[in-house]
């Protein structure tokens, strides 16, 4: 596999992870507070894991950032061809 699609799965891995590290999180306050099961171990441990996982996330979108500087993208032919190549089952 091309590094330069590596580079990009990983920007684009890593910007799917931050959505739904924040729509996950969001989901669970939201059901931990109707529930009423905020508790002096569940918001901190609540905290730490959003942060964790949006932490986590912006490293891969920073990663996949470096990683496209590093490989520049294909020429769009090239690409095109790949595309086409896969769509028709060459």
């Amino acid at each position: 596999m091309d590094s330069s699609f590596q580079a990009e799965n990983v920007t684009r891995a890593g910007r799917v992870a931050l959505i739904c590290a924040m729509f996950g999180a969001g989901w669970l306050g939201w059901g931990l507070g109707s529930a009423k099961a905020y508790n002096g171990f569940t918001a901190p441990t609540f905290g730490f894991v959003t942060l964790f996982l949006l932490a986590c996330s912006v490293i891969f979108i920073r990663k996949g950032r470096l990683l496209r500087k590093k490989y520049p993208a294909v020429v769009d032919s090239t690409r095109q061809s790949v595309r086409n190549c896969f769509y028709s089952s060459c």
